[in-house]
């Protein structure tokens, strides 16, 4: 059996790029040359010059995602086979935001040396699972949201993306402006605050000085004030949830995650570990990098009791006047 001849015979692509290669035939044999990729849909080929001896090609990339696929080169005529590596790999493999989901894809592989096994899907799957573990033991998403209220209003619906509330204020105003007045509430389990506001004998209105959080039928977490509030804004402290890498439809970069970038270290090393174990080589992901995904993430933790506590300026505690202890650290 002949064997068709490619040069290069391995071609790194980014998405919508394209490359030249020969392909040579040692039997004149080209005029019937099919080319099936291993992974559908990625590339494309067409012949740019030539006989059916040598002939010039151009493969282009056609999906945004990163994998080596391999090419079978065939001439069913002369019954030469031949081979070809065409690699696409992310235009931008970093952001400042961080890793887009195609450059997370990327990191994995080649940590694990996997360039076609997870699917993109399943590389996917296993670190947003990393996500999810990450911020319920850190709670890296620290966030304020701003809710105007009313005269003798109770309730407060809360935004999809509030994960664990942390702690209220209720102001007369937002927060920037000169002469506002900001008043600490404090959070009851739902027991002790209806054990509080009983019948909601009449105290009057506002400010609001105790909550507590609930979910309703619809799955809406609703925060609800005592006593009622009057015209002004309360500010919620909350963790928020993670938002999740996916994939677009083509295998495109679709929604990055927006846990920042040393978070983001942490969950491709859990990546990984999920990865090597799909493979075959968990022990290989218990020897190498189970410990460093475990010291990643313990430094993470102490770095996020430096960044929160108590500094010089930073607001007292308004009942016990001294600073709060590490307030937002878990």
């Amino acid at each position: 059996m002949s064997s068709l001849y490619t040069s290069p015979q391995s071609i790194p692509l980014t998405p919508g790029s394209s490359a030249q290669f020969t392909l040579t035939s040692p039997t004149s044999g080209l005029a019937t040359t099919v080319f099936t990729p291993a992974i559908s849909g990625q590339v494309s080929f067409a012949q740019l010059s030539g006989d059916n001896t040598v002939q010039l090609w151009s493969v282009t990339a056609l999906a945004d995602a990163f994998a080596t696929t391999p090419v079978a080169i065939t001439n069913s005529t002369a019954g030469e086979v031949g081979f070809l590596n065409v690699t696409i790999a992310p235009a931008v493999s970093n952001v400042p935001g961080g890793y887009t989901s195609l450059s997370l894809i990327q990191m994995v592989r080649g940590r694990t040396n996997e360039p076609n096994l997870p699917t993109n899907a399943n590389i996917i799957m296993y670190a947003n699972d990393v996500v999810e573990d990450v911020q319920l033991e850190l709670g890296s998403i620290r966030l304020v949201g701003t809710y105007p209220t009313g005269s003798g209003q109770t309730l407060q619906s809360l935004t999809a993306d509030v994960q664990e509330v942390i702690s209220c204020s209720w102001s007369t105003g937002p927060l920037t402006q000169q002469g506002v007045i900001v008043y600490p509430m404090f959070q009851y389990d739902q027991g002790s605050y209806m054990d509080l506001a009983a019948g909601f004998p009449a105290v009057g209105f506002g400010p609001p000085q105790n909550y507590t959080v609930y979910q309703d039928t619809a799955n809406v977490q609703i925060l609800q004030m005592y006593p009622a509030a009057q015209v002004g804004q309360l500010n919620v402290y909350y963790y928020g949830r993670p938002t999740l890498w996916t994939l677009n439809n083509n295998g495109g970069n679709g929604i990055a995650s927006n846990l920042d970038t040393a978070f983001q270290s942490a969950v491709i090393l859990g990546t990984i570990i999920s990865v090597l174990d799909e493979r075959g080589r968990s022990d290989e992901g218990e020897r190498i990098w189970t410990p460093r995904y475990e010291k990643a993430i313990e430094r993470l933790r102490s770095a996020s009791v430096r960044r929160t506590a108590p500094k010089s300026g930073q607001v007292r505690d308004v009942v016990g006047r001294g600073y709060p202890a590490q307030w937002l650290s878990r």
